[in-house]
Parts: C-alpha cells; structure tokens; sequence
C-alpha cells in the first residue's frame, strides 16, 4: 500500500516494473483467500502502472495481469467488467494457447449467466485453436463418445488402472487448457446439447489418462462413471471410476500440501 501510494514518485522503470510485479503477487495471495475485491484493486492498480504500452513493452506480465484480473472480477460476480475485456485482450494475443485460455474465461462467465449456446460456442472456438473439431449433430457426437469408451478400455488394460492413477500430474501447459476447456464445456453441454457433454466428459478422461492428472480430472471421472452406468449399463465399471476419482482427489491433496 505504501509502495502504492509513493508510485507517482517512481521514474526508474525497472523500479516500475518490479512494482507491477509485487502488486500482481499480492493479488494472487488475496485470491487464493477469495479476497476477490481487494484482488480487483490490486489489479487495476498494477495495469495503470504498467501503462497503455504494456502489451508491447512486457507482454508476458501484461497477459498475466488481465488474465488474473478478468478472473477476479468473474469470481466476484462482475461478468459484464469481466466480458467487456476479453475482446481487446484477445487482441493482443500472441499464440493459439493464450487465445484459447482467454476464450476459457469468456465461456465462463457465459455459463454462469445461463447463455449456455454462446458458451459452447467460445467453448468450441477454443479448442478448434488447439487442433480439436468437435462433432456437431447428436449421432456424430454419440459415435465421438463411443470412440472414446473405446479409446479408453485400452488405455486401461494395457497401462492398468493402478499405474494410471500414480502417474504425474499433467504439466504440459497446452493439455491443461485442453482440459479445462473439456471440463467447464461439459457444464454448458450439459443444458442443451447431451450427447456433446458425454463426449466431452469421455475425451477428459482419456486426457488425463494419457497426459495426467490435472484439477479437473477428478470431476471427469466421476460423471463418466455416471455415464458408464446410465448410459451402457456397466456398473461394475462405474464404481472402479469413482474409486480413482476419490484416489485422484486424494493425491492432488497431497500434491497440493507438498
């Protein structure tokens, strides 16, 4: 705050810049509280001292900065704050990662609002950027799904089930995305489009099951135990599911306390 308040007197942009930085490391120590409005704050105070060439002249700390700030203000319930820049940050982006994580965020704050169609459309957009197309009309998307049961069982049975679940973590930051576009996509299918959700929930697993796991495979997982059951009738199945999920969950745990 000190710091903050003496910014005006800071003429050395080294100086300036090492400021923007510890004001972007506080609010990532206030989101992590949910202090999601003294967050915003910090924010917005950190992309005025960055200033209007901040996109050219730190680009990598300008990303992160809007990135942080468009979530905050969707976490505290600002969609309409938040929406309004998703468009002139994608502007600025660089790669097909950055321009699909961003998307992410505006599917979102779509799917929180219940405009599930536009939602699955950012969705989609997102993912065709990182080379996935995705079927469009119901056969198609229960023949995807099918595809990835498939997929799936050989996973399974030439790895086994057990050395899957003790795999590392995923870590490629491209994979990641991919995940957590699938995952969050699925919530907007969900309401309007069935038989793409399952496919999304299908292709999660055999993600992680080849990447990873990540924060949203504990949720794939579990729906597609659902799915094996109500949908295929396999029980036995379903239940092996929910038990690595609740293996899964238990290792990001302890992952996340180490």
């Amino acid at each position: 705050h000190h710091l903050n308040a003496g910014a005006a007197g800071i003429t050395d942009p080294a100086e300036r810049i090492a400021l923007v930085r510890l004001n972007l490391q506080a609010a990532r120590l206030a989101k992590s509280a949910t202090a999601f409005a003294a967050a915003i704050d910090l924010l917005e105070v950190a992309t005025t001292q960055l200033g209007p060439d901040g996109w050219e002249a730190e680009y990598e700390l300008a990303y992160e900065l809007y990135h942080e700030l468009i979530e905050c203000e969707y976490f505290d319930g600002h969609f309409a704050r938040a929406e309004a820049r998703i468009e002139p940050m994608l502007s600025h982006m660089r790669t097909d990662l950055q321009r699909a994580s961003v998307l992410r965020l505006r599917m979102m704050i779509y799917t929180s609002q219940g405009q599930f169609q536009q939602a699955l459309f950012a969705g989609q957009q997102g993912l065709k950027l990182l080379g996935i197309e995705l079927p469009q009309t119901a056969p198609e998307c229960q023949q995807a799904f099918m595809g990835e049961v498939i997929a799936i069982e050989q996973r399974i049975n030439s790895t086994g089930m057990a050395a899957l679940l003790e795999s590392p973590p995923m870590a490629d930051p491209e994979q990641l995305t991919i995940s957590g576009l699938l995952s969050d996509m699925a919530l907007s299918a969900y309401q309007v489009a069935p038989p793409l959700a399952a496919f999304l929930i299908a292709r999660g697993v055999r993600l992680a099951l080849t990447y990873g796991h990540s924060s949203s495979s504990a949720q794939s997982y579990v729906t597609y135990g659902l799915l094996l059951a109500g949908l295929l009738g396999r029980y036995a199945d379903a239940l092996a599911l929910g038990r690595s999920e609740e293996h899964t969950s238990e290792l990001q745990s302890l992952r996340h306390i180490s």
